[in-house]
């Protein structure tokens, strides 16, 4: 599944290094991926990408199943099948569909996503492989509302301010608490991935995470300044979670770390 996609992680960190660019490779292959169907298919089901709320840059990753890789391959060796799953930043339903295929209760699941584009999509990728997740538009939040800034494709809008004169929109927020009572759970594990917003979720949330079993995340080094990291890295420890693996970007943090898990990175 994986081997494909971790030498072009690779190979796309070295030519940064460089200062070589990618760009055209990568919307060639976007451009692959459209005369092809403009359907991702992995793990035995399939997801439709469309190319209206996408580059055709983005898209490229899709051709070559590089598409959050790394979360998969770790959410598919650590997350337990008996766990209560709350995801923040949905997307297409990737990531979600495959929690949602190792849970012995589909139901125990609820994927959160800020930007309202991704909703109807997010829907209809579950409805199409069968999953059972609860589709919410929203982000976690002790606020009413909170301001969302969009980008040109779905998947990588924040909270986070990007681009000058990027669209915003607003979208409800809610509290774990409030999530866990309309749903009738009690969360064991979160999957983040918010594009820059992971301090200051982990800031507001420090209940939430000193209960918590296990925390997939993905950290944004472009987004968060090394200052920053150390600082959501001290508040995870402090909150009683450990480090015990990760492909780049994508952290697993669990309460009590097993003899046999890939160690303290």
């Amino acid at each position: 599944m994986t081997s494909i996609p971790l030498f072009l992680s690779r190979f796309t960190r070295a030519a940064a290094a460089f200062n070589i660019s990618l760009c055209w490779v990568e919307r060639f292959l976007g451009l692959l991926f459209d005369l092809r169907g403009g359907i991702f298919v992995t793990e035995g089901m399939r997801f439709e990408i469309p190319k209206g709320l996408t580059t055709r840059q983005y898209r490229g990753r899709f051709m070559v199943g590089a598409h959050e890789w790394n979360e998969r391959r770790l959410i598919t060796r650590y997350l337990s099948a008996d766990a209560q799953v709350l995801e923040l930043g949905g997307g297409w339903g990737v990531v979600s569909c495959v929690i949602n295929k190792r849970l012995r209760n589909p139901k125990a699941h609820v994927v959160l996503d800020a930007d309202p584009r991704a909703i109807s999509v997010l829907t209809r990728n579950r409805a199409a492989n069968g999953a059972g997740f609860a589709v919410v538009h929203g982000v976690v939040s002790s606020r009413a509302k909170e301001r969302v800034y969009l980008s040109p494709s779905v998947g990588s809008s924040s909270l986070v301010c990007g681009k000058p004169g990027r669209a915003q929109v607003k979208a409800p927020g809610y509290s774990i608490r409030a999530l866990e009572q309309q749903h009738g759970l009690a969360f064991t594990c979160f999957v983040v991935d918010i594009e820059g917003a992971e301090l200051q979720w982990a800031q507001d949330n420090r209940e939430a995470l000193s209960r918590v079993e296990l925390l997939v995340l993905e950290v944004h080094p472009r987004k968060l300044s090394a200052h920053q990291l150390a600082e959501l890295e001290a508040l995870l420890r402090g909150c009683g979670l450990h480090r015990i693996d990760r492909l780049y970007e994508v952290e697993v943090w669990r309460r009590q770390p097993f003899i046999g898990d890939h160690g303290q990175l």
